[in-house]
């Protein structure tokens, strides 16, 4: 199973984020692209299941920084661990 997720910050530098994600998932389970010219909206891959533990806790770590001003889950949407009903928008 794999997910696209829209992530919109404030404007900071792709190994921010790296970081948080490196902390939780192995690099070959996701891909981050900058969408803007000003480090402020990245789509984020995963090649694992959205709903699996070190997923889980990364999408966690993500939404307790400050610098998070919202996050869309949007391919696959899914439907089994409650992901769907996650977008968060600060």
């Amino acid at each position: 199973m794999s997910l696209t997720v829209m992530i919109s910050t404030r404007p900071l530098a792709a190994a921010t984020i790296e970081r948080i994600i490196n902390q939780c998932l192995p690099g070959v389970a996701w891909t981050l692209e900058s969408i803007s010219a000003d480090g402020s909206s990245w789509r984020l891959h995963l090649a694992i299941d959205p709903c699996s533990d070190p997923a889980s806790d990364m999408f966690s770590s993500i939404m307790a920084n400050g610098w998070l001003t919202g996050i869309e889950f949007v391919s696959p949407a899914p439907t089994h661990c409650g992901l769907s009903k996650a977008t968060a928008s600060q």
